[in-house]
């Protein structure tokens, strides 16, 4: 039954999931640093006296301004503050948020005297309500709150606590429904959209005065006369801009190992309290029980009181309407600190029911470098308990953590988190390029004297640069064996690195084009270590440019990567366009550019991730960005929409490029494409989250992902379907895409482009939407090719030939490290030619000649290379198999075999090649 449970969570956790994306994240983010914006103390335009208590009103002048990452606050939202803290409630109204409807936390922050004193890093708290299923746990149906009224039931004249109560029901989240019901559709159960529970809501937001704890009463009232199946009141949280959360909890479950479910997914259990803390802010959630439960996916927490589910299952419904027990009550308390992460635990535990036991301790830190004595600044101090991980061992892990001051000291009072007899602690100390210490072991409820000494740090001193002796910023990977150790994308060509004391293997590359550096080093404590290396530059792409039309940063709910951070990312591994398709916003990244200093490197694209699970993601760009649109820059609204209404919607919007993402992750699947005939296999919409009477399919867009990451083209059936498309006439460009999300780089594949300039600082959008839109595009995961047909036509043109055989010139470049082995030629979908390449130790050039390919006299055909190798890549590149994922793929020259001038359809086939 607890398993069940928990794979209901997944699934509902599923919901916030943006798609694709890695698991795994970048092992180092030494280079990640966003700038804290300056404090803006207009908290109270309408006024604010010291020691007032606590207030709630609604914000009506134009002057309320939060400062921070995640700020929303504005005219006709409520704020419920008093001279500590302030909250801020979204009003009724269009909504700013990810969440979309009213009634939320979206903002919170400390204050001093009436000023904010910390960073709005707070995202925001959806408030959700489930109903489970436990013979399909991907049909449990999920609701969200939607405010419909808003009273301020006390204002906070009287001295007593503020109190701001919202009135609503649930309705559709959009967002997450629609991949539950996908999930459904995947397993063989078809959904239409959830219908009403029947409930009455209420929430209460109080504040006391002088309490920095918002107090969030949240009760589901049964409306109807009979009973009522609701199984649980829960929160759902992410990071945005904000901080990472950390989640610790007391006991773990990685649920692939015990049931058979598409995604490796865990689920934590005996959560104490969530935290999110960066160095201007924290905050902590908790709530009135010591079941709280998290299922985690890319990101996103979904965070239920467990037993709440368990109730439901043994018989405990809503009573019908009027009777006693006819209301589901859950309580939430979240508090904000300007300190580190301990003093914001200690000030919510002070002010919050007690939910699970702790242990008050004092400790005093004293951390020095061991040669000269110097006190260590800012050296991490992480406080560690033992958890249980099914199927696993007790590992220890962090529940806390904290840095010293100027002097290297810090003092505190730690609660140890109490849930075994007999439990250990312990602290381990760490400073960058240091060693950490030994563990240190914590004595609970005493005073804990701690003086320890680091060996001194070791430094990189380095300097990179191109042929030209231009600096190049740079991907450097420490390798020790066969292990990573470290690996840093770094802006500009010259810096120093604090590196831990050592013997490495380095790494020194620059994406695709440019030769990997690979040598020796010894790093020496206390000394700097100096590494100047000049990067070849290899393969010629004259006349295109690169980029990714798929990615991620922390606009995203399910990213955390900072926009300057991720185009240090993109321009450390060249890649020299990113397009920005964040989740439900249409975020400008060009300001980051300045940021990071890569106005030479890197060039950005406005668009969105449009992120209709049914029928299926989409993309566009680039997006015009709209004064006044508000934080979210009024990103196109798909709910209820079929396919060809969401098409027609990024059209409205601007998006002159709409891209099928990661067709294969659902819709082809659903709609059981049919690649002979060109058009869908089922006849009915059911299950698909399509609109009665809304079509199945639609031809209105540009691109599909023929790859989303490192996909095998082949076996997924991919290339066929993209092949399909063309068969049947439809110019659809093939492109490439990371999906990226996390601290690691995009354009992985990426894509060339045909563009009139190879300068990132000359680009255009116009030459990135000219190329796509006549498939002038060659993806690539580690080579690059051009093709001509008679000596006349390359790719996305139309060449005149009717003599049954072309004349087709191949020539392939990539890195003499790079080792391929053939390329292969399909015409219309089925293999022609399977040509061996030569990988020369002095040159790029693996292939260069022409042959004749024959082709159909009768009918229209299109042409498509992709090559091949037997090896992994090098390690600094991603690694997958390239039997099955090319290095390169053209996208089509197109043949018109009947003089029209004009390439027509030459009809739909199965394709006919080996891999």
């Amino acid at each position: 039954m607890k398993i069940k449970a928990l794979v209901i969570l997944l699934f509902i956790t599923i919901g916030l999931v943006g798609c694709g994306g890695s698991k795994s994240s970048g092992v180092n983010d030494s280079t990640a640093s966003s700038t804290a914006s300056r404090l803006v103390t207009k908290v109270f335009p309408m006024g604010c006296e010291v020691g007032r208590g606590a207030i709630a009103e609604q914000i009506i002048s134009e002057d309320f301004h939060l400062s921070g990452s995640n700020a929303l606050g504005g005219v006709g939202d409520y704020i419920i503050a008093n001279d500590e803290a302030a909250f801020v409630v979204s009003g009724i109204g269009p909504q700013k948020t990810y969440f979309h409807y009213s009634g939320i936390l979206i903002d919170a922050v400390t204050l001093d005297a009436c000023e904010q004193s910390s960073e709005d890093d707070f995202y925001e708290l959806a408030l959700m309500v489930v109903r489970a299923n436990l013979g399909s746990p991907t049909a449990s149906r999920m609701r969200a709150f939607r405010g419909e009224r808003i009273e301020i039931v006390n204002d906070g004249s009287n001295g007593e606590a503020a109190i701001l109560r919202v009135h609503g029901t649930d309705d559709t989240y959009w967002l997450a429904e629609t991949v539950l019901m996908q999930e459904s559709q995947l397993n063989g159960v078809l959904l239409d959209y959830s219908k009403p529970f029947g409930l009455d809501i209420e929430v209460d937001y109080i504040l006391a005065p002088g309490s920095r704890t918002l107090q969030i009463e949240y009760r589901l009232k049964n409306n109807t006369n009979q009973f009522n199946s609701i199984s649980a009141a829960f929160g759902l949280l992410a990071a945005g801009m904000g901080p990472s959360l950390n989640t610790f909890s007391a006991f773990d479950i990685e649920l692939n190992k015990l049931v058979d479910i598409p995604t490796e997914l865990a689920v934590q259990y005996s959560i104490p309290w969530v935290t999110g803390t960066s160095g201007l802010s924290s905050f902590v959630y908790g709530t009135n029980t010591n079941n709280l439960t998290a299922a985690h996916v890319i990101g996103v927490d979904g965070l239920v009181d467990i037993t709440q589910m368990f109730n439901t299952w043994v018989g405990s419904f809503l009573a019908p309407n009027g009777r006693p027990k006819d209301t589901l009550t859950q309580n939430f308390n979240v508090t904000v600190g300007n300190q580190g992460e301990v003093e914001a635990v200690s000030t919510h535990l002070s002010n919050s029911p007690t939910s699970v036991k702790t242990l008050p301790t004092d400790v005093a830190f004293n951390v020095t470098d061991s040669v000269t004595g110097v006190p260590i600044e800012g050296a991490l101090i992480e406080f560690q308990a033992r958890k249980q991980i099914l199927l696993d061992s007790w590992p220890w892990e962090t529940f806390l953590s904290a840095r010293t001051d100027l002097d290297g000291n810090y003092l505190g009072q730690v609660d140890l988190i109490s849930y075994l007899s007999n439990q250990p602690y312990r602290a381990v100390v760490s400073a960058p390029g240091r060693f950490p210490s030994e563990p240190v072991e914590i004595t609970p409820s005493q005073l804990n004297n701690v003086i320890l000494e680091l060996d001194p740090a070791g430094k990189l001193s380095y300097r990179f640069v191109n042929q030209s002796g231009d600096p190049l910023p740079t991907q450097l990977s420490l390798w020790q064996g066969n292990e990573l150790v470290d690996r840093y994308y770094l802006n500009k060509g010259a810096g120093e690195l604090a590196v831990k004391p050592g013997q490495y293997d380095v790494g020194v590359s620059h994406g695709w084009e440019y030769e990997v550096v690979e040598k020796a080093i010894t790093i020496e404590p206390g000394k700097s270590t100096v590494l100047n290396e000049s990067l070849r530059h290899w393969v010629d792409t004259t006349g295109y440019m690169s980029f990714d039309a798929h990615v991620h940063s922390s606009p995203s709910a399910d990213s955390t990567v900072a926009p300057a951070d991720r185009l240090t990312t993109a321009a450390a591994t060249g890649l020299e366009v990113v397009v920005s398709t964040d989740h439900e916003i249409v975020f400008d990244l060009s300001p980051a550019i300045s940021e990071a200093e890569l106005e030479k490197w890197v060039a950005t694209v406005v668009g969105q991730e449009v992120t209709a699970a049914l029928p299926n993601h989409t993309i566009t760009y680039p997006i015009p960005v709209i004064d006044g649109a508000g934080p979210r820059g009024q990103p196109v609204e798909w709910y209820g929409m079929d396919m060809a209404q969401i098409f027609a919607a990024e059209k409205a919007r601007g998006g002159k490029i709409r891209t099928l993402a990661h067709p294969r992750m659902f819709v082809l699947d659903a709609i059981q494409w049919d690649r002979v005939t060109g058009a869908p296999g089922v006849a009915t919409s059911e299950g698909l989250g399509i609109p009665s009477g809304g079509s199945l399919w639609s031809w209105d867009f540009e691109a599909v992902e023929y790859m989303n990451g490192t996909e095998k083209v082949f076996s997924s059936g991919l290339f066929d379907d993209w092949m399909s498309f063309l068969n049947h006439g439809h110019k659809i460009t093939g492109t490439g895409s990371s999906d990226m999300h996390h601290y690691q780089p995009p354009g992985m594949p990426r894509n060339y482009f045909a563009s009139p300039t190879d300068e990132p600082s000359e680009f255009e959008d116009d030459f990135l939407v000219d190329a796509v839109l006549n498939n002038r595009v060659v993806v690539s995961t580690g080579a690059f090719a051009r093709v001509t047909v008679n000596e006349q036509g390359t790719i996305g043109d139309t060449v005149q030939d009717s003599d049954g055989s072309v004349a087709l010139k191949v020539h392939v470049e990539a890195l003499p490290q790079i080792e391929m082995s053939y390329f292969k030629v399909y015409v219309n979908c089925d293999e022609k030619h399977k040509v061996s390449v030569q990988n020369p130790v002095d040159s790029a050039v693996k292939y260069s000649q022409s042959f004749n390919v024959e082709i159909p006299k009768s009918t229209d055909s299109h042409i498509v290379v992709l090559g091949f190798g037997a090896e992994k890549l090098n390690r600094e590149f991603p690694q997958f198999d390239p039997r099955e994922t090319p290095f390169f793929t053209t996208n089509p020259v197109f043949i018109d075999a009947n003089g029209n001038g004009v390439f027509d359809a030459p009809g739909g086939r199965e394709c006919q090649y080996d891999y």
